[in-house]
């Protein structure tokens, strides 16, 4: 029995393509036109960091072996995530796509099968880049939810059903007897974050570890409160001079780099000045008082989050698993369907912590 011709188009496509679609992906996501990219990434790799104690002396013929040289490494660790689900090209029947569709009712194919493959794995990036890269926390920090107990605010929890789990963030401190189902305002599934750990869950690390964050507040541009420009300025000039000899990033949510927007207008009304000089591409830039050594970048991937990061690009590094064939498009003919799966290997870290600075707002 011969096949239908837009199952064939779909799953040809993907296969054959399969590693231009996550390369596109990949430079096509927000977080990795922003960060840099490690693209051989398995399980884990390390982020060695090498340096030399200081030593300099006036010379004597007698050697003194003073310095000496240290090590310092973290760790990428990379997880896999996955998305499936069933394509059907009579839904294309009843669209405006439907005069793209072959003129006999036997013949089903699916119009536009690269720009099909092409947006199915751009908005499964669009997940990664949103759940990921800053607010993921590893299925590993997850604890099976007992709703006998309270579960306090914060708290990660997930609930097998059938072999099946789904994870949950507590967002209202629970009550004996709470679950999903019969108290779903307390709860918020997470399934795309338990991916794997992102930048969040770093920095909360490095702040228990003894790396204090820059006391700023909340942001709100409202006089004897906090304004944007120096609170941003305040991060950056916390950073270890030797790290703003170069080139930082201020990342930081829309919402932020709004009132860093509305707090340089007002300080620059009564002046004249051109703004595009100050633009150093979309959604980003330059940041007055830091001699053009910081630029203000709006990330998408950090939603809603108040949190300023200030350090080099190369410093944050996604590793990915590019050049392998760890990332898979599978896909299965059915008699009227396809099932299409994606798997990803996705981790991101910061490479030195000493070359980062925070502020104190989540």
């Amino acid at each position: 029995m011969a096949t239908s011709p837009d199952l064939s188009l779909i799953a040809g496509y993907a296969g054959d393509h399969k590693g231009d679609l996550f390369k596109k992906m990949v430079l096509g996501m927000e977080a990795g036109q922003h960060l840099t990219i490690l693209p051989n990434v398995k399980d884990q790799t390390p982020l060695i960091n090498l340096r030399t104690t200081k030593g300099l002396r006036p010379y004597t013929p007698t050697p003194l072996y003073e310095s000496e040289l240290q090590y310092a490494k973290r760790t990428l660790t990379t997880g896999l995530g996955k998305k499936e689900f069933l394509l059907d090209p009579q839904a294309y029947r009843n669209s405006y796509l439907s005069k793209y569709m072959g003129a006999s009712a036997n013949d089903n194919r699916i119009p536009f099968e690269q720009f099909t493959n092409e947006v199915i794995v751009d908005e499964f990036g669009d997940e990664i880049n949103t759940d990921v890269i800053y607010f993921g926390r590893d299925k590993s920090r997850f604890t099976v939810l007992d709703p006998a107990i309270i579960n306090a605010a914060g708290a990660l929890r997930f609930v097998d059903t059938n072999g099946v789990r789904d994870y949950y963030i507590v967002i209202t401190t629970t009550t004996a007897g709470d679950n999903p189902t019969n108290a779903a305002a307390k709860f918020r599934k997470i399934n795309g974050r338990a991916v794997a750990d992102g930048l969040e869950v770093h920095i909360l690390e490095a702040i228990a570890g003894g790396k204090a964050a820059v006391t700023v507040g909340e942001i709100t541009n409202v006089e004897d409160e906090v304004f944007a420009v120096p609170a941003i300025q305040k991060v950056y000039r916390a950073l270890d001079p030797g790290y703003r000899k170069v080139l930082n990033y201020a990342f930081m949510s829309y919402d932020t780099f709004d009132k860093l927007n509305d707090d340089l207008e007002e300080k620059q009304k009564y002046t004249v000045t051109d703004p595009s000089t100050n633009q150093v591409m979309e959604m980003a830039l330059y940041v007055p008082g830091t001699n053009r050594r910081l630029i203000a970048v709006a990330c998408g991937w950090m939603g809603d989050s108040e949190r300023i990061i200030v350090t080099q690009k190369e410093n944050v590094i996604i590793g990915c698993d590019l050049l392998s064939d760890a990332n898979q498009i599978n896909t299965n003919e059915n008699l009227w369907t396809i099932e299409m799966g994606l798997l990803f290997n996705v981790g991101v870290n910061f490479a030195l912590m000493d070359a980062v600075a925070y502020n104190d707002r989540d």
